[in-house]
C-alpha cells in the first residue's frame, strides 16, 4: 500500500505499517531501512495535543548497537516517506529502543522472547527479513 493507503490502515484499525528497503552487499542484506507507521493511542485521551500517528525512521546494518533514528509527526513527515510502499505488521507492538533485526522480526509477528533469539544459519535472518518466513534448509530442521 502507499503512503496514503499506510495511514489510513494504521488510524481506522490502531495498526501499525511499515516500509523495508534491504542494504545489500552483494547478495548478501546487511542491514535495512525502515519507516513504521504506528497509531498513538494517547490521541484518544488528547485529541488537540496528540497525532493520530506517529512515524519512527529506523536504518542501519544488522547485529550493530549504532544506526540512525528519527521521529515524525504529521506536519513533518519526510517526502522519502512518502513515496515509499507500506506492509501491514503482524504485531501491534514494537520496541523502538530495540535493535532493528528484532524489531523487523517483531513487525512480522514473531514474539518478543523468540525475536530476540540468533537463528542457526546465516541465512536465516535474510529471509525472515526479506518474506517474513522461517528458513527451511537442513541445518535449522535440526534444531526445530
Amino acid at each position: 500500500m502507499n503512503f496514503d493507503e499506510a495511514v489510513d490502515y494504521v488510524v481506522k484499525e490502531k495498526a501499525i505499517a511499515y516500509s523495508y528497503q534491504p542494504e545489500k552487499r552483494g547478495n548478501k542484506i546487511i542491514g535495512c531501512e525502515m519507516y513504521i507507521l504506528s497509531y498513538n493511542h494517547a490521541f484518544q485521551e488528547h485529541p488537540e495535543d496528540e497525532d493520530e500517528f506517529n512515524i519512527k525512521y529506523t536504518g542501519g546494518a544488522f547485529y550493530s548497537s549504532s544506526g540512525e533514528e528519527g521521529f515524525y509527526g504529521i506536519d513533518d513527515v519526510p517526502n522519502e516517506a512518502k513515496k515509499l510502499s507500506y506492509i501491514p505488521a503482524k504485531g501491534t507492538k514494537f520496541d523502538t529502543d530495540n535493535e532493528i533485526q528484532v524489531t523487523l522480526k517483531q513487525l512480522n509477528g514473531v514474539p518478543e522472547g523468540e525475536a530476540f533469539s540468533d537463528y542457526p544459519c546465516e541465512n536465516c535472518d535474510e529471509i525472515l527479513f526479506e518474506t517474513g518466513v522461517y528458513c527451511k534448509c537442513e541445518k535449522c530442521k535440526e534444531t526445530d
